[in-house]
């Protein structure tokens, strides 16, 4: 990838909305490419200070002075009343949704991010310490409501260290503990009805990089400073392995 076209990246990468070649095109380029990464943390750095920004709202005057109508000069009839009422509020109950969604999905992702590094402050990545699947999966039992899938990719690489029960964005969650090299990873897990199958991929400005999806009841959220494209591999292999493909 050269500049140019991370570049034309760097915003929809900065709000998460690249595929997953995209990402991993763009994050091997700015980990090479200073004047790249410098733009990326500008970005990112402009969006937090908007989001944490106060907002006011124009008087209704002001606003209608910079659109050039006078109020009085505004005549709707019933029926135009009717059809832009309908017409806003299902325009404005999409973007509500869609800006709910994204907002959970933030929430949660900064959540999942907190109890890995937590996880590694405490010195407490596991509650049961076995890289055999046998022991980690029946600990569970009473511990929480849903029993977990626990696979075991050590021939893989990714060999299963054990688990512990975390709670995360208010889900009480089965966390399983994974490594490669030195680096831990952590899957956090519990029943969800709904939601994509589709990997969906973030990173932050602090080397973490999160990849979620949800199937068969249940989501699956994957965190670790791990480099992006080991830890896409890992969600691949164990994806197909929960699912039995």
């Amino acid at each position: 990838m050269t500049c140019t076209e991370a570049e034309r990246l760097v915003d929809a990468y900065a709000d998460g909305e690249v595929s997953l070649d995209a990402a991993l095109s763009f994050e091997a380029h700015v980990e090479q490419c200073a004047s790249c990464r410098n733009r990326l943390d500008g970005i990112q750095a402009l969006r937090s200070d908007l989001q944490a920004a106060p907002y006011f709202r124009a008087p209704e005057r002001l606003v209608q002075r910079a659109r050039g109508v006078s109020p009085r000069a505004t005549r709707w009839r019933p029926w135009m009343l009717a059809a832009a009422s309908i017409a806003f509020i299902a325009l404005a109950s999409a973007g509500l949704w869609r800006q709910r969604a994204v907002m959970a999905d933030d929430r949660t992702t900064e959540a999942v991010i907190e109890g890995h590094v937590r996880s590694l402050m405490a010195s407490h990545l596991t509650d049961v310490t076995s890289t055999d699947r046998h022991t980690v999966k029946p600990w569970f039992a009473g511990r929480v409501d849903f029993s977990p899938t626990v696979i075991d990719l050590a021939a893989d690489g990714f060999p299963l260290v054990g688990g512990r029960v975390d709670y995360i964005d208010q889900h009480t969650a089965a966390a399983l503990i994974y490594t490669r090299r030195e680096h831990a990873i952590n899957v956090f897990v519990w029943p969800q009805s709904s939601g994509s199958a589709t990997h969906a991929v973030r990173s932050d400005a602090r080397g973490y990089h999160v990849i979620s999806w949800t199937r068969g009841g249940m989501a699956v959220w994957i965190v670790s400073d791990l480099a992006l494209v080991e830890l896409s591999d890992f969600a691949n292999r164990l994806d197909a392995a929960m699912n039995g493909r």
